[in-house]
């Protein structure tokens, strides 16, 4: 099955899209997350070589910062000069030294984004907000213009990016549990309802 987005790889597109789905297999998540965060961080072009725009200095598929490139043994110069599939081993290598440092798991989509965005911010509730030091170069991420970045902004934000027919694919655990109970709570009352005019047409034809 097609990966999410992989029509945008325009090089090796087989290795890149099988490389993906490798690591995905080696963290248990959805490998389309792994391609929804790379098409959100490079607007869309999968290019390595891609700088930040607001001038962060940032690079790449999953935008590596210097200090953190520097952290994974190589540099943003070194990284932009890499092919798409050879970068794509310091994604790998990001994500395992994330969950090593912060000692999360990936639940779901959000937690693999909030691991290339803010690490901090994985497993915190709507409300909590980042810190002001990030708004000026993410203030397209506060959805309701209020002067703070809050979770619930960034999870509308990266969510509001990937289209309609495969949000379905994008739900985690959290997600899924808390459908199946609002399905349960909807059942029980269809279930009360049915009765209800059972019980009420049964006993208006006595």
């Amino acid at each position: 099955m097609a990966l999410l987005f992989e029509e945008k790889v325009k090089t090796d597109r087989a290795a890149f899209v099988s490389k993906v789905k490798r690591i995905a297999a080696k963290y248990a998540i959805n490998p389309n997350w792994i391609m929804a965060v790379i098409n959100s961080e490079t607007g869309g072009t999968f290019s390595p070589s891609i700088y930040n725009a607001a001038g962060s200095g940032a690079v790449g598929l999953f935008q590596f910062m210097p200090r953190t490139a520097a952290g994974l043994g190589t540099s943003t110069d070194a990284l932009a000069r890499m092919t798409a599939v050879q970068q794509l081993d310091y994604v790998d290598a990001y994500i395992a030294d994330t969950i090593r440092w912060t000692k999360k798991k990936i639940e779901d989509y959000d937690d693999l984004y909030f691991m290339v965005f803010y690490p901090a911010a994985i497993g915190k509730p709507d409300d909590w907000q980042f810190p002001q030091s990030i708004y000026s170069q993410n203030r397209g991420v506060d959805q309701n213009k209020d002067g703070v970045i809050t979770v619930a902004d960034f999870k509308a934000f990266i969510r509001n990016k990937i289209p309609v027919e495969w949000q379905i694919r994008f739900l985690g655990k959290d997600t899924v549990r808390k459908a199946k109970i609002a399905f349960g709570i909807i059942a029980s009352v269809v279930v009360v309802v049915v009765a209800t005019v059972i019980y009420q047409t049964y006993h208006a034809n006595k």
